[in-house]
């Protein structure tokens, strides 16, 4: 009988020793688990993060291109207000023939000289 009672001691150490092994392994596995959910809980964070920044330059952009929208239809405006082409080449054809570098026309000085030449080969 005391072999069987010694028997079912080594059993029973046995046992609880392979408990201890499993319970051992389950607090390492649950460490393990309660990291990788530290870790998943900081990643979720950090996308958050970069996605309230993306969110933001999203933001930025458009106000951005909103401002460039009102700059360009304010240019546009100021275009309607200027000459064509067409009409400024008949500004400056008008110009060009009142000019009196371009055109015909003498100066003060030049008629006068004019007119001395004049007198002068009339006296000859």
């Amino acid at each position: 009988m005391e072999g069987i009672v010694h028997e079912l001691l080594d059993r029973v150490k046995e046992n609880l020793r392979r408990v201890r092994d499993v319970e051992e392994e389950n607090k390492s596995m649950s460490t393990s688990i309660q990291s990788v959910e530290e870790r998943v809980i900081k990643l979720e964070e950090k996308q958050d993060e970069d996605m309230d920044e993306v969110w933001e330059e999203i933001d930025d952009l458009l106000t951005r291109v909103m401002k460039i929208e009102n700059k360009i239809s304010k240019l546009k405006d100021m275009l309607e207000n200027t000459p064509q082409k067409d009409e400024f080449d008949e500004i400056k054809n008008f110009v060009d023939l009142l000019s009196p570098i371009e055109s015909e026309f003498m100066t003060e000085s030049e008629v006068k000289s004019l007119i001395k030449e004049e007198l002068q080969r009339g006296s000859r």
